[in-house]
């Protein structure tokens, strides 16, 4: 046996060759963990969908060995470099060249260490017991691979089950991405086998070692290395942007031993805390592409990379490797973002940005007053709860870059001060400005006039001192405009008032909380007029609007049960709460939903609303309101439209006098024909009350009031007024279904409850 193979580029070799004699295989510290032992994302169809990559790299060489074990099969191409003497550094094929070298020790502990020295030399067994496998990406990773390769390969002393149990594995390992993927690659591996009951695993081990092939690719030292550095694996997929990025950076041929050890380091602290907070990930890779994105934002003030009118997401590789063309050629653009690039290329800023995400994430996973304000802005497929910092990491990625790229630059700047706490109230109100930003009829909104885009915030918290970030006046800052995208004051009108007239009022957060508010206290301090209100106004109308948003929960109503029903019903007459087509529901039916409160809250800036809200009795007001509106029409509606708002009237006075809380279910429309006929009991008669069907559910069905249960239950907003028969077959009723007496006692019933109210 050769003691050492000379590797000479564009000639091909068997693993005898790379895993015999003296030669040693070095992932170095450039390149990414060992992954295929986890879920890599692979190409399936036209998808892109998670599979595991070892069992079909198995299956694939058993599948070969078992049609031709003569033949010889070449896995593509391994790029490396000689450095020292003897040791080849593996620039690209390493999840390759691992899984083999775990599948030969695996053989190994099947064929009583017939292989022994293709996984440590006989010359490293009299000294430190080296494997021909080194890796250098981190000293637990090359510690584990070593002990792995003694103890369960050689020595055979424990099962692939036993691993994490053994007294040479470290609690510390489990915080290693690649020495994770190999335990689970082993698993694989020995599940795999068990399929083959029949392998002779002497006969397979030969052909592993004689008949698997590579071309070797000399990239003659590291820094050309890393200059080179391509894409190439089985699956044929590209390499992640980390994975392409670390190479890049660490291979800049200007760094010394030194600093290249310090960053490497950096680096590794960077994959460890990914790795840490992965969450349901199955590598640190996802995490940090999301870190190398933020980063890149902010650098370049811009969110996508364009290519004519298309966008595209950023393509972090290229971004370290040199600045995007258009910014070399755009004077205009260059001032906005080319001035940043070296800065953004360097290693120490990155690290700066690094430092700082850990510290945001920290600070809010220890402050329950963050925590409620960011929880305010939650999507649903964020964590309810950021006590911890795995929940605060996933969090924040999946929030908008309006709020976490700012936090992240703040902190950044200025550390994790106190004032971090009430720069995140900031964001949340300039966030709801975005949210908030357009009205029902697709306008740009009040608050859409307010939002700064967080182009401009980074700009604003780069050209400001801490004491200013909040006041700053973007008119006298030089403030570089991005295209198509408005400058619109950041220190506001609201921002002003608020500085000068609610430092003494204690509840103050309280208020801005709130749900319909979210930090803008317009509505409270302003009038739809323009009229502005003094703070004892400004107290009023927010004790006011607190009483009309709990109008729409069934729990804060309980004590105002007579308010809750008028509100609503006060809602409908003024058309806030509008009457329309019902989903899924016959075209010729129209109603609408009595308790459900419109998502956008510009409502509460309405007429109808501010109306309200500096009444002494609101409850009054809005009575005297309905009846000066509805008492026109009520007794004989003219429309469809008429006749549910006028029902409606009926249903609330009536449930009201008895103390009933009329009730909130809004997933039922209360609706009607919309040819008015077609709501009597009997189509040929005049209008009646007591000839009317009104109040019927129509959302998601066709048939009216389904069952006598429901039917009969006063409470429910699709019962009827007085005591009317239940109608089964309301499509085929005639004259028959009803008589007359019965209507002219119904209709008398409902024309008392009018009269007593609107007499």
């Amino acid at each position: 046996m050769n003691k050492f193979v000379k590797f000479i580029s564009g000639k091909d070799y068997c693993l005898e060759d790379l895993f015999g004699g003296d030669t040693k295989i070095v992932i170095p510290d450039l390149q990414r963990d060992y992954c295929w032992g986890d879920n890599a994302y692979t190409v399936i169809g036209k998808d892109k969908k998670p599979q595991e990559l070892v069992s079909g790299f198995l299956k694939n060489i058993i599948q070969l060995y078992e049609d031709d074990a003569e033949s010889s099969v070449t896995l593509g191409l391994v790029y490396g470099y000689e450095q020292p003497y003897n040791h080849i550094q593996i620039c690209d094929g390493q999840q390759r060249l691992t899984t083999l070298f775990l599948i030969l020790g695996v053989i190994n502990t099947k064929c009583k260490g017939e292989f022994d020295h293709y996984i440590i030399s006989e010359q490293e067994m009299k000294d430190d017991y080296e494997p021909h496998l080194l890796y250098a990406i981190r000293e637990s990773t090359l510690y584990f691979l070593s002990d792995l390769s003694l103890h369960l390969f050689i020595k055979r002393e424990l099962d692939v089950a036993n691993i994490r149990s053994s007294n040479w594995y470290f609690r510390e390992y489990d915080q290693d991405a690649s020495i994770q993927s190999v335990i689970s690659a082993l698993e694989t591996i020995s599940k795999t086998f068990e399929l083959h009951p029949g392998l002779d695993y002497r006969r397979f081990g030969d052909y592993l070692l004689k008949n698997l092939r590579i071309f070797y690719y000399d990239m003659e030292n590291r820094s050309r290395g890393e200059e080179t550095y391509v894409v190439i694996n089985t699956t044929g997929e590209p390499l992640s942007a980390t994975e392409n990025i670390k190479p890049i950076l660490l291979a800049d041929p200007r760094l010394t031993q030194a600093p290249r050890k310090k960053y490497s380091d950096q680096w590794e602290e960077r994959e460890e805390w990914f790795w840490k907070y992965r969450g349901s990930d199955k590598t640190s890779d996802n995490g940090m592409q999301t870190f190398f994105k933020w980063y890149w934002q902010i650098g370049l003030q811009q969110e996508y990379r364009w290519e004519g009118d298309r966008k595209y997401p950023l393509n972090i590789k290229e971004l370290f490797l040199s600045a995007p063309r258009k910014l070399t050629e755009n004077a205009n653009e260059a001032k906005l973002s080319l001035g940043n690039y070296n800065e953004f290329r360097s290693l120490e800023n990155l690290n700066r940005y690094f430092m700082a995400l850990c510290s945001l994430v920290r600070a809010i996973a220890h402050d329950e007053r963050i925590q409620k304000v960011l929880l305010t802005m939650s999507k649903k497929e964020s964590p309810d709860r950021l006590s911890e910092e795995q929940y605060v990491w996933t969090w924040l990625r999946n929030a908008e870059l309006d709020i976490v790229l700012p936090l992240l630059c703040f902190v950044k700047n200025y550390g994790d001060t106190d004032l971090l706490y009430r720069f995140i109230r900031r964001i949340r109100k300039n966030h709801f400005d975005g949210v908030w930003g357009k009205t029902d009829s697709n306008q740009l909104s009040r608050r859409g006039e307010n939002y700064v885009d967080w182009r401009y915030i980074i700009q604003i918290i780069n050209k400001s001192p801490l004491s200013d970030v909040f006041s700053a006046d973007v008119q006298t800052l030089d403030i570089s405009k991005i295209p198509m995208i408005p400058l619109n004051d950041w220190y506001t009108e609201d921002d002003k008032w608020k500085s000068e007239h609610l430092v003494d009022i204690a509840e103050v957060e309280d208020i801005e909380d709130h749900e319909l508010l979210m930090g803008d206290l317009t509505p409270l301090r302003k009038g739809s007029d323009g009229i502005s209100y003094d703070i004892a106004a400004f107290k009023k109308r927010w004790n006011n609007l607190k009483r009309i948003n709990n109008a729409f929960d069934a729990s804060e109503s309980s004590d105002d049960m007579e308010f809750s029903n008028w509100f609503r019903l006060y809602c409908v007459v003024t058309g806030i709460t509008a009457i329309g087509h019902i989903s899924n529901c016959s075209w010729d039916l129209e109603g609408c939903y009595f308790s459900q409160k419109r998502k956008m809250p510009w409502w509460i800036e309405s007429g109808e609303i501010d109306q309200l809200l500096c009444r002494e009795d609101i409850l009054e007001a809005i009575k005297q309101i309905i009846k000066d509106k509805v008492g026109s029409y009520i007794r004989c509606p003219r429309d469809y439209k008429e006749l549910i708002i006028s029902w409606l009237a009926i249903k609330t006075i009536k449930e009201s006098s008895d103390g009933v809380l009329l009730s909130h279910y809004s997933q039922r429309a209360v609706s009607a024909f919309c040819e008015l006929e077609s709501n009597y009991i009997v189509p040929s008669q005049e209008f009646q009350w007591g000839n009317v069907l009104c109040g019927y559910s129509w959302s998601y069905t066709v048939f009216p009031a389904r069952d006598e249960q429901n039917w009969a239950e006063e409470s429910n907003l699709d019962s009827p007024i007085s005591s009317i028969p239940f109608i089964s077959d309301y499509y085929n009723r005639d004259g028959r279904c009803i008589d007359e007496r019965s209507i002219e006692k119904y209709d008398g019933e409902i024309a008392r409850i009018i009269d007593a109210y609107f007499c």
